[in-house]
């Protein structure tokens, strides 16, 4: 619209917070989907430091659980940070991430975030960290993040992205 949306989430806090799922939901849901053009930044940081926001998405059948946190549909002029999160998943689904980056001109910035399995809920390994979908004009930067105990692989890359940068992780 006519209007520069804007989205933040952060904890009010410097302590953990968590925002999960545990419970037999519909095959491939997912915890947060942001879908709408509008800049928007999760930093898990409380004034500037720490890790005091937890994602997590579990399922009672693990191959049922869809992604915790995914984008898709963002135009290139707006941009999607993650950061300084806890991000965790026990999907054994096949091509589906902790973090999915979807088709559409998205500007996706992972940094400094923790990436893994399941340690509450239903605790189980996740199939991958981080699973991109794809298309062109996407620009997608994955850097030093700590991607750990996943099944098959830390970051996969699907589709081409105009840019993808994956460093120090």
């Amino acid at each position: 619209g006519a209007f520069n949306y804007t989205l933040l989430v952060q904890p009010s806090a410097g302590v953990q917070r968590v925002i999960s799922n545990s419970a037999n939901i519909t095959t491939g849901t997912v915890l947060i989907r942001i879908n709408a053009d509008v800049d928007n930044t999760i930093d898990g940081r409380f004034a500037g430091a720490g890790q005091f926001l937890l994602f997590r998405n579990t399922n009672t059948n693990a191959n049922n659980t869809g992604g915790t946190i995914s984008y898709t549909n963002i135009t290139a002029a707006k941009q999607s940070i993650l950061q300084y999160a806890v991000i965790e998943n026990n999907t054994n689904a096949v091509l589906i991430g902790n973090v999915i980056i979807g088709v559409g001109t998205n500007k996706v910035n992972i940094n400094n975030c923790r990436i893994g399995d399941a340690t509450g809920g239903n605790i189980n390994y996740t199939r991958g960290g981080i699973y991109v979908t794809g298309g062109t004009d996407n620009y997608v930067n994955i850097q030093n993040n700590e991607i750990y105990n996943f099944l098959d692989t830390g970051v996969y890359l699907s589709g081409s992205a105009d840019v993808c940068i994956i460093s120090g992780n």
